[in-house]
């Protein structure tokens, strides 16, 4: 009795690893796995709406509000064809009122979050405080290696001071500036991966006080994007 028990407690979970391996696509959060390519959805062109969150410390909503607009218009030069943003305003809560459920699988809206009650972001690898944070939710489909990007949740790290910097050169050595990190992380929101051997890229990963270099993108940076959807713009 108890072998039969055995061989079918085997035969079940045969059956469920080949069944999980041979499946083409699996709903994870990004940061379980590193795909070759990742792409906003499986079908181009798309119009993203994305919200900003409020925190009664923020010292200026409208300064945090017009310099991540200005970092998703910046990429729209560029991405318009296939990809265009529309801010849907203020959103109704902050990052630290998701459940457990919608941290781990989202909860159907792209969001900036600037939330002061927020613990210190870490790096995974490093371990080392990060001031900003791209979070995605979708689909991996194993067999293309793609990971379609179907949600994604830009997180300030509100333990850093920020602002709005409008010259570099003036004394800001403890400010990071809002649109130069947003810049950054909405690259990430479409697709775009880090390229550290890019120093003049806005997908560079390096961010300092006081730089605004990020603002505005570079050759490099239009290149990543065409290169990343090729296929989407040679049909256009």
């Amino acid at each position: 009795m108890i072998q039969i028990l055995i061989k079918r407690i085997v035969f079940l979970l045969i059956v469920f690893f080949a069944f999980t391996l041979s499946s083409p696509s699996s709903f994870i959060t990004q940061a379980s796995y590193e795909p070759k390519r990742m792409l906003l959805f499986d079908r181009l062109p798309i119009s993203i709406s994305f919200t900003i969150s409020k925190d009664a410390r923020m010292h200026d909503f409208e300064v945090w509000e017009n310099a991540i607009k200005s970092a998703f218009s910046t990429w729209e030069e560029i991405t318009k064809d296939i990809i265009k943003f529309e801010y849907a305003g203020e959103c109704d809560h902050k990052y630290s009122d998701l459940t457990e459920k919608q941290v781990m699988y989202g909860n159907n809206e792209n969001s900036v979050y600037v939330d002061y009650s927020l613990p210190p972001i870490f790096t995974p690898q490093t371990k080392k405080p990060m001031p900003v944070r791209t979070q995605y939710y979708g689909f991996n489909h194993i067999e293309k290696d793609i990971f379609f990007i179907c949600e994604a949740d830009i997180i300030f790290n509100c333990n850093y001071t920020w602002g709005d910097i409008k010259d570099s050169s003036s004394s800001n050595e403890e400010v990071f500036d809002i649109w130069n990190a947003c810049s950054h992380e909405v690259g990430h929101v479409i697709g775009l991966k880090n390229h550290p051997e890019f120093p003049e890229c806005t997908m560079n990963p390096e961010l300092f006080p006081g730089d605004i270099e990020k603002r505005d993108l570079s050759d490099k940076d239009l290149e990543l994007f065409r290169r990343n959807y090729s296929g989407f713009l040679n049909n256009k």
